[in-house]
Formats: C-alpha cells, sequence, structure tokens
C-alpha cells in the first residue's frame, strides 16, 4: 500500500462490535498490525438502503361497539 490514508467501505459486521484486526503488507514484504474497534448499530442503512414496515390489523374490543380496521406503515 503507498502511503496514503485509505477506507474501508464495504464490510458487512456480523455482531454489535469488537475489535478489526488489521494488517497491512507493505511492497517489500514487512507488515504492520494494528487493532481498530469499531460499533455497529443494527438500525442503520447503508448508502442507497431503505427499510419499509407495514401492519394491519383489527381492533377488537368489548368496550367498542364496532370492529375498525388498523394500519400503521413507516
Amino acid at each position: 500500500v503507498s502511503p496514503c490514508s485509505f477506507v474501508i467501505n464495504d464490510l458487512y459486521p456480523t455482531v454489535y462490535g469488537g475489535n478489526l484486526d488489521v494488517t497491512i503488507e507493505e511492497a517489500d514484504g514487512s507488515q504492520q498490525n494494528f487493532s481498530i474497534p469499531y460499533a455497529s448499530v443494527s438500525q442503520l442503512l447503508r448508502p442507497g438502503s431503505q427499510r419499509y414496515s407495514l401492519s394491519l390489523g383489527k381492533l377488537r374490543s368489548d368496550s367498542v361497539s364496532s370492529d375498525p380496521n388498523l394500519a400503521e406503515a413507516t
């Protein structure tokens, strides 16, 4: 890797947090090892992704004379 900053943008963590163990191998064969802590929030989405939710139901209650339909969308 030439001397510069770089970004890892295709990592899909399978747990909510931990450490990433990184090994950089230089052109001369030498290696640099280090650990980077990370945390993942399950509700975050990658750019361009969307999440939808739809809930439908009917209210059933002895204290209500009708059984209205209910809907929720997010």
